[in-house]
């Protein structure tokens, strides 16, 4: 069972995201109890251009946020759907361990009965992806890591577009449809805010090379 907490207990599992037992790098279980550490929330990191044009990009090579279990860092965006029906995001990785996942935070929100939590869609630069969900202590697969020929492989520029019906949501990626997935347990995920997400791996290279981003919001 789901159970409350913090938010940085929730999403600190993504910081260890390249160790073997992972559920961010295999398909080992399908719950996760989380450790409340290495998790970082770092809007300064996630720099939006000035002309407002809904591009960020992402950079750091900080050994202070590097080391054995690695790091997660994550922004909200400052924009919110209430109820979610669409969102749209241009993403790439320019440099940083192939494997680690970066991608989008969908209906981020301090639940009164759950505590915070929120949808996660992440990729690599191996064709890969998975969407999760974070609550309190706990990450629960709604997709495990799969391969998706869709995703343009290497450092490459893809598009992610999530959409809601109301009753699920359809993942795409590059305008092909990638999966669906059902929110069916509590606490449900109808709306909320938009955020951004890294994963600094235990396999970067700090400081010579650092993990660089950048993302754009795109339009319906």
């Amino acid at each position: 069972m789901k159970t409350g907490g913090l938010l940085r207990a929730a999403v600190s599992l993504l910081a260890i995201a390249l160790l073997s037992d992972c559920p961010f790098t295999s398909d080992t279980g399908a719950e996760n109890e989380i450790p409340a550490e290495q998790i970082q929330q770092r809007s300064d990191l996630f720099v939006p251009q000035e002309d407002d044009s809904g591009k960020y990009t992402f950079f750091t090579n900080d050994p202070a946020l590097w080391g054995p279990y690695g790091c997660t860092l994550w922004a909200l965006t400052g924009t919110r759907q209430e109820p979610f029906a669409e969102r749209g995001l241009a993403m790439q990785k320019i440099s940083g361990d192939a494997a680690a996942g970066f991608g989008a935070i969908l209906c981020h929100r301090d639940d009164p009965l759950w505590g915070e939590t929120m949808l996660v869609v992440l990729i690599n630069t191996r064709q890969e992806y998975t969407v999760g969900e974070v609550t309190g202590a706990q990450f629960q697969y709604l997709q495990p890591w799969a391969q998706c020929p869709a995703l343009v492989a290497g450092y490459a520029l893809n598009r992610l577009r999530v959409q809601s019906d109301g009753d699920g949501f359809s993942v795409y990626f590059n305008d092909a449809l990638a999966g669906s997935f059902q929110d069916e347990e509590a606490p449900l995920h109808l709306g909320g805010d938009d955020g951004l997400i890294v994963v600094i791996s235990p396999q970067d290279q700090f400081p010579e090379t650092g993990v660089h981003v950048v993302f754009e919001e795109l339009p319906p």
